[in-house]
């Protein structure tokens, strides 16, 4: 291939046609002008590995920055493809890293014997939230709430319905703020500090994020 290869670039993988050979497309996109660059009709490692090396080790050796989701072998495979290139983990799946962790938890106290299943099931998105993006201010009625409310006040009373759930919803929310403001250190401080009640999903959610502390220093050090 004698073409050109974007200085800066991100790849994903995504679901698409059925005669994809790994039932999963591989993308590229041009972060510098966000269009596609191309697109792979496979995400194996060999695939993705060969479709590169048809640029010349010098046109590789010009990529400057390379932004990818947190799985492990396509950071081996662009470490040893472009060996000048500075790895960059998305911020979007750092955040999804801990939101699927607190959804998930929430998740685990949807059974019918739970009295307040009907709240926790249908304000799942007010959970999630930023909670410096939750009104404070504004009284409605609320399905399954008697009393007028706030959206702060939901939250707060299905957190107030379960430990764990409050404990892991302070977690997402302190990453949460660390990632948006791009503060590495309060990052790092709340992978390192985890409350014992914290639910196993987030336990889980924050080894991996600790597993890739380096390439997500990189994040927190650049736009991309």
């Amino acid at each position: 291939n004698t073409g050109l290869l974007p200085e800066v670039f991100g790849i994903a993988e995504f679901n698409a046609t059925k005669d994809t050979i790994s039932k999963m497309a591989f993308i590229i996109v041009n972060q510098t002008n966000k269009n596609i660059f191309d697109i792979n009709n496979s995400r194996h490692s060999n695939d993705i590995d060969k479709y590169f090396r048809n640029y010349s080790r010098k046109e590789r050796d010009k990529v400057k920055f390379i932004t990818l989701d947190l799985y492990k072998p396509y950071y081996k495979l662009m470490h040893s493809l472009f060996r000048n290139a500075t790895l960059i983990s998305d911020r979007f799946h750092i955040v999804l890293q801990s939101r699927n962790a607190l959804d998930n938890t929430r998740v685990k106290l949807c059974n019918k014997s739970n009295s307040n299943y009907s709240k926790i099931k249908k304000y799942w998105k007010l959970i999630l939230k930023d909670r410096n993006e939750l009104d404070y201010s504004k009284w409605k009625k609320y399905t399954c709430f008697s009393n007028l409310m706030t959206e702060i006040d939901v939250v707060d009373y299905i957190l107030d319905q379960d430990f764990e759930l409050k404990i892991t919803y302070y977690k997402y929310q302190e990453l949460l703020e660390a990632i948006k403001k791009k503060n590495y250190e309060n990052f790092m401080y709340a992978i390192n500090n985890v409350n014992i009640l914290t639910s196993d999903y987030m336990k889980t959610s924050i080894k991996t994020l600790a597993d890739f502390k380096d390439k997500i220093y990189n994040t927190f050090n650049n736009n991309y």
